[in-house]
């Protein structure tokens, strides 16, 4: 079973949602897909229902988290993703956004075990080497891993989400966490030869996405939600 995976916060953050159902080929991606999660943390009800009704993503499942961590949710989604018997994660976060239009049906059908798809990078930046590793990432002067889009085996995502990481309060320390670890051990990920997928904040807390590349901020972020939508 393959499961795309979004979260948003707070009460602040509508107009992603909006920008989101106006991202035609992320909804064409979505829409191959066996379910959709909708994660909701600490965010009003109105909000949830507004996005219910502006949704135009197939199989879609809506998950409402209250008076929790953010380590909380994604521990309570992992549960959720082994029950079902997810085989491969696409996650993205509500400020995730298309780039580029890709061939999606072949990437699906290209997967294989263990396969790790960062989404928000292209060979290009790696001297049109596809298959990488974190280390790669760190020599290029980029994170070993951020919280930009990705598409892996549910296997990579259960090693990646450990007990310490479910363990960290918000975000932002995790993403941290993360690129922490990736720093000492190794891993294998593939990029396509073009980006297909960015981050763009516009809201919230940017401090660690100032040093991340596949994520644009400040003008540049307000320039493509204007030229976009």
């Amino acid at each position: 079973m393959i499961v795309s995976f979004t979260q948003t916060y707070g009460n602040e953050r509508k107009s992603l949602l909006n920008y989101q159902t106006l991202d035609y080929n992320l909804n064409e991606f979505k829409n191959l897909f066996d379910l959709n999660i909708f994660s909701f943390h600490n965010c009003n009800d109105d909000i949830v229902d507004y996005f219910e009704i502006i949704n135009n993503v197939k199989n879609t499942k809506i998950f409402r988290f209250k008076d929790c961590t953010y380590g909380d949710c994604i521990r309570q989604i992992l549960h959720f993703l082994s029950q079902i018997g997810c085989t491969y994660l696409l996650f993205i976060q509500d400020d995730g956004f298309s780039v580029n239009k890709i061939d999606y049906k072949a990437l699906l059908a290209s997967l294989k075990p263990f396969d790790y798809y960062s989404l928000a990078y292209s060979s290009e930046k790696f001297d049109g080497k596809n298959v990488l590793t974190n280390k790669d990432f760190y020599n290029k002067g980029f994170w070993c891993f951020d919280d930009t889009p990705y598409l892996a085996d549910f296997r990579l995502v259960q090693q990646m989400y450990d007990e310490k990481y479910l363990k960290i309060p918000n975000i932002w320390k995790a993403e941290m966490y993360l690129n922490e670890k990736y720093y000492k051990e190794n891993m294998i990920k593939k990029v396509l030869p073009v980006q297909s997928f960015t981050n763009v904040n516009i809201i919230g807390n940017n401090s660690v996405h100032l040093r991340c590349s596949a994520v644009l901020t400040g003008d540049d972020a307000k320039d493509f939600i204007k030229n976009r939508f």
